[in-house]
């Protein structure tokens, strides 16, 4: 049998049957973490009536700075601790607001692997792009229907490489905050656990955004149930595909 299997459906079920049994809490997690994935200009625009394409007063760019940047300390601290708390109703333990600082010592690892991560899906998008432009160049291709076809192509395989890619490292935070591994270490074994199966996880995918998009259709509230529902339902995969890589190694 292949250790590297994965149910969807059961995964959803998980994801949903837990969300069902502990709603308050994690709809309060929802609404917290989202508070924050916020900028505070955002929030200044919004109260005060201000278009959100227009930049905010010179006055108070001072202000919103060191703001803008508290907040984005804030959330790198709130995606580890929603990662722990996911693990944990895996795993089948108590939990509560409290696990959103449990592992804090995490933080550092989890900004540099996500600098480390960003990186390298820029440098992809980076690649892509340079190549659009030698071929553009090269040949003088006018901005006719001659262009779209050398172009389109290119256009494809990048956005393509960077979906494999982003697929490939998916489990890097997961696996720093479970295992507290390093940066590149994370990466490397997120590769490891992902090989083979990218296209079960590109279905999974997918599937969860579909779900996501259900919520927000459903005037935003139902982003309250699918937000939980998805992120337990993608821990739940990581964590079989944990054992299952585990197993493997030892065989």
């Amino acid at each position: 049998m292949n250790q590297k299997h994965f149910s969807t459906q059961e995964a959803l079920r998980f994801g949903w049957e837990t969300m069902k049994n502990n709603f308050t809490f994690l709809a309060g997690l929802t609404l917290l973490v989202g508070f924050f994935s916020i900028g505070p200009d955002t929030y200044y625009k919004l109260l005060t009536g201000i278009p959100l394409t227009d930049p905010i007063p010179d006055r108070l760019e001072a202000f919103i700075l060191p703001l803008s940047l508290l907040f984005f300390g804030i959330g790198i601290m709130l995606s580890i601790g929603k990662i722990n708390i996911a693990l944990k109703f895996v795993k089948h333990k108590k939990t509560g607001y409290s696990d959103l600082l449990e592992r804090k010592q995490c933080y550092w690892k989890f900004l540099g692997a996500s600098v480390l991560y960003g990186l390298i899906m820029l440098s992809c998008f980076l690649g892509g792009l340079i190549t659009i432009m030698i071929v553009s160049i090269g040949f003088s291709i006018p901005l006719q229907s001659s262009q779209a076809m050398v172009i389109f192509p290119i256009a494809i395989i990048a956005i393509g490489f960077m979906i494999m890619l982003a697929l490939k490292y998916q489990f890097y935070s997961y696996l720093i905050v479970d295992k507290n591994l390093g940066a590149q270490e994370s990466l490397k074994e997120s590769a490891q656990m992902t090989q083979g199966i990218k296209w079960d996880l590109l279905l999974f995918g997918m599937t969860l955004g579909l779900v996501n998009v259900l919520g927000f259709l459903a005037f935003g509230i139902g982003l309250l149930v699918t937000l939980p529902t998805t992120l337990l339902a993608n821990a739940f995969v990581y964590s079989h595909l944990t054992r299952g890589h585990h197993h493997h190694k030892e065989q």
